[in-house]
Order: C-alpha cells, then sequence, then structure tokens
C-alpha cells in the first residue's frame, strides 16, 4: 500500500528556534530529522566558508533529504536557506541552488520568525535584530516568489510548538 510521504521545511533566520522546534516536532511524531548539513560540516571544518562551498553543502543536503523513506520528514532547513544565504552574504547564486529549488517538493514550510534573544555561536553571522528582520522578510518574499506554502511561527516555544503540531496533524489527516 502507498503511503503519502510528508516534507516539512523549517526556515528563518539565525537564532530564531529553528533547531530547537524541529527536533521537537520529529519527537512528538516520530518522524526523521534531517539537520542542517551546513551547520554539521561547519561544526566539523571550521567556520570558514566560500561561495563555492554553499553549492557543494546544498548538494548534501539535499542529498540527505532525498535518502528518507520515512512518511514525515522534518528538515531544519532546505535549499532556500542556501539561496538567501548565498545572495545575502555573496550577492550571487548558484543556478544549482535555484533550479533545485524551483523542483521543491516539501509540503509545507515553517518560517520561525526572530523574536527571540539572538545567541551568540561561532557559525552566527548576523547579530542585529535589523538584519535578522531583514533576513525574515527575504525569507517570506522568496516563499512566496517559489509559492511555497508556509506558516509563520511567532511567540513563545510553547505556542510556536502547539501551532505547528496542529498543522502537521492536519496534513497528516488528508
Amino acid at each position: 500500500m502507498e503511503f503519502k510521504k510528508i516534507k516539512i521545511a523549517i526556515v528563518g533566520p539565525e537564532s530564531s528556534g529553528k533547531t530547537t522546534i524541529s527536533k521537537e516536532l520529529s519527537n512528538h511524531f516520530n518522524a526523521t530529522y534531517i539537520e542542517e548539513y551546513a551547520r554539521v560540516y561547519l561544526e566539523k571544518n571550521g567556520p570558514e566558508y566560500t561561495y563555492s562551498d554553499l553549492e557543494k553543502l546544498a548538494k548534501k543536503q539535499l542529498e540527505l533529504e532525498k535518502d528518507e523513506k520515512s512518511k514525515l520528514l522534518i528538515c531544519d532547513t532546505n535549499l532556500l536557506t542556501y539561496k538567501i544565504w548565498s545572495l545575502y552574504k555573496y550577492k550571487k547564486c548558484s543556478s544549482w541552488i535555484i533550479n533545485n529549488l524551483n523542483l521543491s517538493t516539501f509540503n509545507l514550510h515553517f518560517i520561525c520568525f526572530p523574536d527571540f534573544q539572538w545567541e551568540k555561536d561561532k557559525l552566527r553571522e548576523n547579530p542585529s535584530q535589523i538584519e535578522r528582520d531583514e533576513i525574515f522578510n527575504i525569507y517570506k518574499k522568496e516563499l512566496n516568489v517559489f509559492k511555497l506554502d508556509y506558516i509563520t511561527l511567532k511567540g513563545p516555544h510553547s505556542k510556536r510548538l502547539n501551532y505547528a503540531i496542529n498543522k502537521i496533524n492536519s496534513l497528516l489527516r488528508k
């Protein structure tokens, strides 16, 4: 019997609660969790990276997403993040990232609003609230450009989590 595969991406600016909610949603639903490959790579190899590294990291991210056979997949980022990251930092983006983003197969994106205090981390680059708000608005614009379904998560973590659980339950019932 065939089952419908549901893929959820959690996106948004730095320090907006993406990883926390991704892990908690994965645990709640006993779903497969796909971590942000760039973070794993940079933690292992150091925080320095180049424009050309972004495409390599994005390819690995996509590979991780495609290898899973789970009914429900929760991804702590996707190619949209790589596009925004590339444009924001380097003012350009590889055609491979854009072309593969056009083939996006996510059922829903949750975009985390940056209303949490920024937490310092050796890999984070944009501590100012102005930058975080700007990046959030870029995400919203890009989600609309690519006509991707999304829901904004705001407020306290418990409110975000309950809202996301209800939305995913709605998808699972369809």
